[in-house]
């Protein structure tokens, strides 16, 4: 608008520059900047970040929220999810009655005053490990009841170890028994345990443990589990032997006449138990499943040095700290 009455009076030529320089000095306004998000707030219990390879389902399912696991708190901070039950039934999580819920921390006190549950718990503790909460002397932070999930593997699963969390959780609504509640605990504390082997010392913080193991670690992770928590007879079962033996771990050969035949019998089922556990395990979650690899390989490659590998429990003797997995655990993972 300045332009243009000075370039008339100069002449045609320059105000057709006018006119041209006009049309390239028009003003547009840029966009206005995004709102930014109004900031959640975050408890102890939630999750700032989600590892993809925790050796555990995967814990947010974006479509149904009733599919997060039980100690996923963030469901109750989403304004769209179902509100969080009322002070009486401060634990129900919208599923488990309160009767079941009080029977499971009835049953979870006594296992873990058990001798399989103290042996692993002392072995964690002493080697100044992170993967549980609580202490030696009061363990009782480390592990929960909570009504979990119902939906796809979840129907399959009697608790879980949260590494992130540091916690073990067992399903009430799944209404364990006694046996089962204490089988459970010790399964999930194996994992923790073995969590452990592959922790870093860091200063003012103690042996920090990893969320994830890898492939064949979780492999050799679930064959204990099974082993020593599912699959537990006791020391003095007479049709099998202890499980600290190494007969009980050696693969399967030779065969016997009598009482001898009949415990490799046995021992053999016993055996193919624990296997066909790790690999449906390894197949539905867990770090075998989300890098793609194929479970069944990697668990014959450890399964024999992992069935005899009963840290920390040896012959009886616990350990008092957590030691290496077997060599082939290593070897697989190359």
């Amino acid at each position: 608008h300045t332009l243009a009455p000075l370039a008339a009076s100069l002449g045609p030529p320059l105000a057709a520059a006018a006119r041209v320089l006009a049309q390239h000095m028009t003003y547009t306004p840029p966009p206005p900047p995004p709102e930014s998000p109004v900031p959640t707030q975050e408890t102890e219990d939630s999750y700032t970040s989600v590892d993809p390879t925790l050796s555990a389902p995967s814990w947010r399912d974006e479509d149904s929220w009733s599919a997060q696991p039980a100690d996923d708190d963030s469901r109750w901070r989403n304004a769209n999810a179902p509100a969080p039950p009322s002070a009486s039934d401060p634990y129900g999580r919208g599923g488990a009655a309160s009767s079941d819920l009080a029977a499971c921390e009835r049953s979870l006190g006594r296992a873990l005053r058990g001798e399989r549950a103290r042996t692993l718990l002392g072995s964690i503790f002493d080697s100044g490990c992170t993967a549980l909460k609580g202490s030696k002397e009061d363990p009782a932070p480390c592990a929960r009841c909570r009504s979990c999930p119902s939906e796809g593997m979840w129907q399959h699963m009697r608790g879980y170890y949260n590494p992130q969390k540091r916690r073990v959780t067992l399903c009430a609504d799944k209404r364990l028994d006694e046996k089962e509640v204490e089988d459970t605990l010790v399964h999930e504390l194996v994992h923790a345990y073995d969590h452990c082997r592959f922790s870093m010392r860091v200063p003012m913080v103690g042996r920090q443990h990893p969320w994830a193991l890898k492939c064949a670690a979780s492999a050799c992770s679930e064959v204990r589990a099974y082993l020593l928590g599912d699959a537990w007879r006791g020391p003095d079962a007479p049709s099998l032997p202890s499980f600290g033996s190494s007969s009980f771990g050696a693969p399967p050969g030779g065969g016997g006449d009598g009482a001898s035949g009949s415990i490799a019998h046995a021992a053999e089922e016993q055996r193919g138990e624990v296997h066909s556990a790790a690999l449906r395990s390894l197949q539905h979650y867990g770090t075998c499943a989300d890098a793609r690899l194929d479970p069944r390989g990697v668990l014959d490659s450890v399964f024999y040095a992992c069935l005899a590998d009963t840290a920390p429990f040896k012959r009886g003797a616990p350990q008092p700290h957590t030691e290496p997995m077997p060599a082939a655990v290593a070897e697989a993972e190359k």
